[in-house]
């Protein structure tokens, strides 16, 4: 049997199938010198310790391993535990005006209801009240992996991300951005919901399109780029 490290593997797993699909793409349309020049330098690492049982599985079983999720015997309404651990030290603080007014934004869209920051607050009003308090981290653990912020100098190299986000016409985006700082903030509706979240500066897209794609393989397809400026 295989070592357990108690840690969540889906992350890894989702991981290390898309960075083998990455790869199989372009050693399967490409021949270019400069791809395998880079190939060098995102070639996966030789994993350690407990993980290392996983290098001997292709990404054909990684995905039916996956697949075992969507198997489903009836329809069920659920929550599921945050898969990350926010890490220690945290210290508490208020969140500014600006920040606040955003905080005050996404809870709207996320239920569909009427927020109010408590800095707005000038009459009374059925709107749900949005205090400034938080608990800020520097570091957030998913599985193996250890993400900071700029607010965790020692880990200041891992806060620059990739996030895609799936557009309502079914693209999909991907925007380059910093991790400010991580924090939990708490709300009260018909009772108290706790909330994980980032801080993200984002990044604006190089606006001279020969820039933007300057890493393109193929000179006339940006889709044979995967890294835009």
């Amino acid at each position: 049997s295989y070592q357990n490290s108690k840690r969540n593997i889906e992350p890894e797993l989702l991981k290390i199938i898309n960075e083998n699909s990455f790869l199989k793409y372009f050693l399967s349309n490409c021949d270019d010198e400069l791809l395998r020049t880079s190939l060098d330098f995102i070639k996966p690492q030789k994993s350690t310790g407990s993980l290392a049982a996983l290098d001997d599985f292709t990404s054909d079983e990684y995905q039916d391993f996956i697949r075992l999720a969507l198997i489903e015997d009836e329809s069920a309404i659920r929550t599921e535990p945050f898969p990350g651990m926010l890490m220690d030290p945290y210290k508490e603080t208020a969140l500014p005006t600006d920040i606040l007014n955003l905080l005050v934004e996404y809870y709207e869209n996320l239920y569909n209801d009427n927020f109010i920051s408590i800095s707005s607050m000038i009459d009374p009003s059925n709107n749900i009240v949005i205090n400034s308090n938080i608990k800020q981290y520097g570091r957030l653990r998913i599985g193996a992996d250890i993400y900071g912020s700029i607010q965790a100098a020692r880990h200041e190299k891992s806060s620059y991300i990739l996030a895609r986000f799936v557009q309502d016409d079914g693209t999909v985006d991907t925007y380059p951005g910093q991790i400010q700082f991580f924090f939990k903030h708490t709300i009260y509706k018909r009772q108290s919901l706790v909330h994980s979240l980032a801080l993200v500066r984002w990044y604006k897209p190089v606006q001279d399109h020969k820039i933007r794609y300057h890493f393109q393989v193929d000179k006339e397809d940006i889709n044979s780029c995967n890294i835009e400026l």
